[in-house]
């Protein structure tokens, strides 16, 4: 695994987060299925659920194979 240096990534309000980071977990999800399928342990929360929500919007319109999503 390549080490990638750290980032900053600022936003401006909790629906911000949750839209940027279920975005960014989608990404991650789909370049993981290349492999294989994949396990993914959730946490609660009013940002992770909002997250959950954003998430949710965004893999159904992407090539997230959600049958290899555990």
């Amino acid at each position: 695994m390549n080490a990638q240096a750290p980032r900053v990534v600022r936003f401006a309000n909790a629906a911000e987060v949750a839209e940027g980071v279920a975005g960014q977990l989608l990404d991650r999800l789909i370049q993981l299925q290349a492999a294989g399928d994949v396990n993914l342990c959730l946490t609660g929360g009013r940002t992770a659920n909002r997250m959950y929500e954003s998430l949710a919007t965004q893999a159904a319109e992407s090539d997230l194979d959600p049958g290899r999503l555990h």
